[in-house]
């Protein structure tokens, strides 16, 4: 692979850490703290792990809405933003190399 593809590409690497890290402290999360407890707290309390659930988008956001509809926007939305992002990160030649790494991130 020539530089400037290897550059256009090994942001995406972090992408995939990311979102593989994301999905493995969930699953730790879910297994080991009971919903609604504190899992672990550091300096005070200021720093602490709970599990809870958001039943809404960002900051509860459709939380009235039915379950369906919920799936359907937790799926389209992200979907959506994250297509419009790559399909920039592509298309534009104005992007440093850390708004690329930061896009990607």
């Amino acid at each position: 692979m020539d530089s400037d593809r290897k550059q256009l590409f090994s942001p995406f690497v972090l992408t995939a850490i990311l979102i593989i890290a994301d999905q493995i402290t969930k699953l730790i999360i879910m297994r080991t703290i009971e919903l609604h407890t504190i899992g672990f707290s550091a300096f005070d309390g200021l720093l602490r792990i709970v599990h809870t659930r958001n039943l809404g988008i960002a900051f509860s956001i459709g939380r009235g809405f039915s379950e369906t509809l919920r799936s359907m926007l937790f799926i389209l939305i992200p979907l959506a933003i994250m297509a419009g992002l790559v399909v920039y990160y592509f298309r534009t030649t104005e992007l440093t190399r850390l708004q690329r790494w930061a896009i990607a991130g």
